[in-house]
């Protein structure tokens, strides 16, 4: 969507981006809308996401839409809907529990907008019960580790194991403490973290 430089900008990292994925043989590439508020309806971007998805297809790589409660595609369930809209096999959805519970979509949701075909990836993270800031500063600079905040994590983990999810398991930590650690103790710490969240979950 758009057009002039900022499009010319775009279709070129968009060309990289394929390159680089078919190339290293990816699971998929993330990707997301812009920032704002969501649309009322998913309609002006079904064709977009559909052109693309094609030309990914070509190159035989996967698209796994991330909804963001500050973006224009604002929950799990809506960018659910808009990847069935787009009816293609390479295009999916890509599940970040900070993203589900701050958009307040609540389990029972996530299960019933979900269905294993469209699924493509998972990303665990924690948070605090209360935003820190503006959402964008809560998701960029305050997540904490799986099982150290107010996420319903293992509910989220079954959820999606009865939807026939069998990993991998991503962990997503963005935060100014993280930032800070030194990298093989911050590995460490979100594979503990997760594992611990994930074995509780599938007891």
């Amino acid at each position: 969507m758009g057009d002039g430089e900022k499009r010319a900008a775009s279709d070129d990292v968009r060309k990289l981006l394929f390159e680089a994925a078919s190339r290293l043989d990816a699971g998929h590439i993330k990707i997301g809308t812009a920032f704002g508020n969501a649309l009322d309806s998913i309609d002006p971007l079904v064709a977009p996401l559909r052109d693309l998805a094609d030309e990914a297809a070509d190159l035989g790589v996967r698209l796994a839409l991330e909804a963001m409660p500050f973006s224009m595609v604002s929950s799990v369930p809506m960018g659910a809907d808009l990847v069935r809209a787009v009816d293609r096999a390479n295009c999916g959805i890509l599940v970040d529990s900070w993203h589900v519970f701050r958009a307040g979509t609540s389990i029972a949701d996530l299960r019933a907008s979900l269905s294993a075909d469209i699924l493509f990836g998972v990303e665990l993270d924690d948070a605090a019960e209360a935003v820190v800031g503006t959402l964008f500063e809560d998701t960029r600079d305050h997540r904490l580790l799986c099982g150290q905040g107010s996420f319903d994590l293992i509910g989220l983990v079954q959820a999606l194991t009865a939807i026939g999810w069998r990993g991998p398991w991503g962990v997503e930590i963005i935060s100014d403490d993280y930032r800070a650690l030194e990298l093989t103790t911050a590995l460490d710490q979100a594979r503990r973290s997760a594992s611990a969240v994930i074995e509780e979950a599938l007891r």
